[in-house]
């Protein structure tokens, strides 16, 4: 076993050294990021631009190449209050998602001392709890470093509110773990519980917390001295305050994750520097974390959809920008968003950070004007595409899709409802998607109209598609809706439950007002109308209660659920039941030609509304405890 503590080496100290100049001496000249001045100008102009426009307190931009870093600036505040200035190297941010990179890192350590295996099944090295085979092959590390392990996607109950509502990663993993659903090694399927049980197998190996791992066997010999994964960041008082995208920017409330190993890292800007070197070095430098052959594995492609879409490495993932591959990732959470962009080949690297949400957009911009500036894309276009069946392409491939991403088995499949994609077909044989028009270059491809991004559809063994597969930034899975799971069927069939529903309530103290003025004795079966309006109040109390939560309270549903939303979800039992007995009463009423003609249509139009109700409830995971 190789030891990658290089805490009192020779060649470390000398790389701390050359860091601490590099990042107190201002920009230095590199290779390919041009004349020093002539960067510093331009971020200077894209940052305070990007911080403007996007209504974002603060930000830190740092560019590295080969062993340097070439430069790293604070911008704006890093708390509005105390008008504290974003510091490069003081300036703590919660880096979210970025997270992951650090801990496929650290896996990949354990991998090359022979403590773990890529390969293996993980519940080899599981004790306190097992991943249910479920009919699928074993998961194993290899999967859950690419997001290809197939486990459902699962927020609620995800985070904490405070640092002593935390629970064990071991305790939460093994009491939250989502199930599996798809065949391992088929299909990208980001997961932060995935890469959360990749940290859990470092605690199993190593027999030390994952925080202490880190701190340890990464951080350490990094340099990283202001970078954890504990709750408590290393100096509370550095830690930048987040902020939504509002103008003027408002406070956002901070939270703990407990997918600890997926997004709970903090770090200052020149600390994901010394990363970033370490990672370009490729285990041939000072800052060396793994030998050469690890992080070549790490940077490889590893899987792919399509082999005309980008992919994903062992942590990163790669896109195809400027006709450059890029290892990269990003991260937000609340108040914070970051990207991590890596390019190997040119052995250069761009770090930015935010403490506003309105710097989602500004990463993209930000990177998107140093791509163009540093390495242009001097491709020709595609010519324009030729192919033949072009019209019957799109007419197959046209329908509703919902990223693959949700949850699948729980409630939370209720949110395709409003992020379904529309995928049309258009009247010159082309497809629309994303506000973008798409043209067929062969069965199943299309290629964007006066671009280079593609859409790649995957059809089942008798034709039917299944699934679009998606480049551009990040690769992305859909997976083609059922026309009668689509929002506009769905949407529709609830507005009519709703409408039956409500509308007998209403109709009830208003048709016994009239018959009482016009003395008008009721044929209905008292059974029959107590069932009936039982029945209405029980599915419009559920819809209410439910609506009282996703309004007010979604974004409190990533916490611990409060008992009454719990216990909300015993109504649908009910509602089930007296459906049921809808049915069954309307048979008799029928039969026995009980009440009037009137009467029995409007039971008959309960129980079908109560029927389709019920179908709704178990379309959306919402019969049981399903959370």
């Amino acid at each position: 076993m190789r030891s990658r503590n290089r805490i009192a080496s020779p060649a470390f100290l000398a790389a701390l050294l050359m860091s601490f100049i590099l990042s107190n001496s201002g920009p230095v000249q590199a290779r390919g990021l041009d004349d020093p001045r002539r960067f510093e100008a331009l971020a200077d102009s894209l940052m305070t631009s990007g911080l403007a426009r996007n209504h974002i307190p603060g930000g830190v931009l740092i560019a590295v190449r080969d062993t340097g870093i070439v430069f790293a600036r604070g911008y704006g505040y890093a708390d509005l209050a105390r008008r504290q200035p974003v510091d490069s190297g003081r300036t703590i941010f919660r880096i979210a998602s970025v997270s992951k990179l650090f801990t496929a890192t650290a896996v990949m350590q354990l991998v090359e001392q022979g403590r773990l295996a890529l390969d293996a099944d993980v519940n080899r090295s599981l004790v306190r709890f097992q991943v249910p085979r479920a009919g699928f092959e074993p998961v194993t590390l290899r999967h859950l470093l690419t997001h290809t392990a197939g486990f459902d996607d699962r927020n609620i109950d995800r985070k904490a509110r405070t640092a002593a509502d935390m629970e064990s990663l071991g305790a939460y993993l093994a009491r939250r773990m989502p199930p599996r659903i798809m065949a391992p090694g088929r299909w990208l399927s980001y997961s932060n519980h995935g890469m959360a049980l990749a940290g859990y197998l470092i605690e199993e190996a190593a027999g030390v917390p994952f925080p202490q791992y880190m701190n340890e066997h990464v951080f350490a010999p990094l340099g990283m001295s202001r970078s954890t994964f504990a709750p408590q960041p290393v100096v509370p008082a550095d830690v930048a305050t987040g902020y939504d995208d509002s103008d003027p920017p408002r406070p956002e409330p901070l939270d703990y994750v407990k997918t600890v190993p997926s997004s709970m890292m903090t770090a200052t800007g020149l600390d994901v520097a010394r990363f970033m070197i370490a990672h370009l070095q490729a285990g041939r430098g000072p800052l060396e974390l793994l030998g050469p052959e690890a992080m070549a594995e790490m940077h490889r492609r590893q899987f792919a959809q399509d082999s005309v879409l980008p992919g994903v490495a062992l942590g990163f993932w790669e896109r195809f920008q400027n006709g450059e591959r890029a290892l990269w990732h990003d991260g937000d959470g609340p108040g914070f968003t970051c990207l991590l962009y890596l390019l190997p080949e040119s052995r250069t690297g761009f770090f930015l950070a935010f403490n506003g949400l309105g710097g989602n957009a500004a990463r993209e911009e930000i990177l998107a004007s140093l791509l163009d500036r540093y390495f242009p894309d001097e491709r020709p276009l595609p010519a324009p595409a030729t192919f033949a069946g072009g019209a019957a392409e799109s007419r197959r491939c046209q329908g509703t899709y919902v990223f693959n991403r949700h949850g699948h088995r729980s409630m939370e499949k209720l949110i395709t409802l409003t992020n379904a994609l529309e995928v049309r077909s258009d009247s010159g044989g082309t497809l629309s998607f994303r506000d973008r028009r798409y043209a067929a270059i062969a069965p199943l491809r299309f290629r964007a109209i006066g671009g280079r991004s593609e859409l790649v559809f995957a059809a089942d063994a008798s034709g039917t598609v299944r699934h679009l597969y998606t480049g551009g930034g990040i690769a992305r899975v859909y997976e083609r809706a059922p026309a009668y799971a689509s929002p506009p069927a769905q949407l529709a069939l609830l507005a009519f439950c709703l409408l039956v529903f409500a509308g007998t309530l209403i109709a009830w103290p208003i048709s016994a007002l009239v018959r009482r003025m016009r003395r008008t004795p009721t044929h209905t079966p008292r059974r029959s109308t107590g069932l009936v309006r039982l029945l209405c109040i029980v599915n419009v109390l559920f819809l209410a209660g439910l609506t009282y939560f996703l309004l007010g309270f979604s974004n409190s549903l990533v916490y611990r659920p409060p008992a009454l939303f719990t216990i909300l979800f015993a109504i649908p039992f009910l509602s089930v039941g007296l459906g049921i007995l809808c049915v069954g009463a309307c048979i008799r009423d029928w039969t026995q030609k009980a009440g009037g003609l009137g009467s029995r249509l409007h039971l008959t139009l309960v129980t079908v509304a109560a029927l389709g109700f019920c179908a709704f409830l178990a379309t959306w995971n919402l019969i049981g405890f399903r959370l």
